[in-house]
């Protein structure tokens, strides 16, 4: 994989993920010792097969972390971030240092459809679930590779190295709220509905149009009396909103709409000469 980065999820001895509801597991504060017993546990290591086994203090978004690394004697390294405070697992990285080489030549590598499901059955997801953003097969020292990289409908993204000989699971990554998958899910959406129209009834999501009329009925005015400022879609709190602003006269709205809903859920009017 191009990059390295810290995702939240674990793996068992077997090498699957587990249930993201498992990663809180300690409800009080950790010391060093403690973070490393999380990093083993998650990992499904025996501390006798562990080879190198650090942990330090850092920083993450102001919470105070535990970074812990570890590398097993079959040269797998597993890099953790650990909250100080409760003992959750915020991210792990995993890489398989050591894999096996090219068999004899009547071997046959196996197809992408058959490393898609492979990843999707490690990753837990189910295929109707995943939204595929790369699917490249590619070549390390002249061993057949794919890399794979999707995302579910809760911005949950996945990162695969598939061995393409023996499809073996060379390396993964997971965010468990990725902004890329947040990113391209509103452009998907901003694509499919286009920008004007009625409610996108199979999406559930309000257009631009409805949002305007549900903007202008709440100020008590008429399209002919507004300049319109920007009006786009984000995120707020993990919720797909509407977020813009207009100006009636002298006074300037600003508003969040939900885009499941139609509600307001924040609205705000000054004057511009204040």
């Amino acid at each position: 994989m191009k990059k390295k980065l810290f995702y939240r999820t674990t793996m068992t001895a077997a090498g699957i993920l587990v249930a993201i509801s498992a990663f809180c597991v300690s409800a009080a504060p950790v010391n060093e010792e403690k973070a490393k017993a999380i990093a083993l546990d998650n990992a499904g290591v025996n501390e006798e097969n562990v080879v190198f086994l650090y942990a330090e203090q850092d920083v993450d978004d102001g919470r105070l972390i535990y970074e812990v690394e570890l590398i097993t004697k079959a040269n797998e390294e597993y890099d953790y971030e650990i909250l100080m405070d409760t003992g959750e697992i915020l991210g792990i990285s995993y890489e398989k240092k050591a894999y096996s080489v090219w068999g004899d030549n009547t071997s046959k590598d196996i197809t992408v459809e058959k490393a898609q499901e492979l990843a999707l059955n490690h990753a837990g997801v189910v295929a109707d679930k995943a939204i595929w953003i790369k699917q490249k097969k590619d070549f390390d020292d002249g061993k057949l590779i794919y890399e794979l990289e999707f995302y579910t409908n809760d911005f949950q993204e996945y990162e695969y190295d598939i061995d393409g000989t023996n499809g073996e699971v060379i390396a993964w990554e997971f965010d468990a709220d990725s902004a890329y998958a947040r990113q391209d899910a509103a452009r998907r959406l901003e694509q499919a509905e286009g920008s004007t129209g009625k409610k996108n009834e199979e999406k559930g999501l309000f257009r631009l149009a409805d949002v305007k009329a549900t903007v202008l009925k709440q100020a008590d005015a008429e399209d002919k009396q507004v300049t319109w400022g920007r009006v786009h879609r984000t995120f707020d709190d993990g919720k797909l909103v509407y977020e813009g602003k207009f100006y009636v006269n002298s006074l300037e709205y600003e508003f969040k709409i939900d885009a499941a809903t139609g509600t307001v859920v924040d609205w705000d009017v000054e004057s511009i000469w204040d």
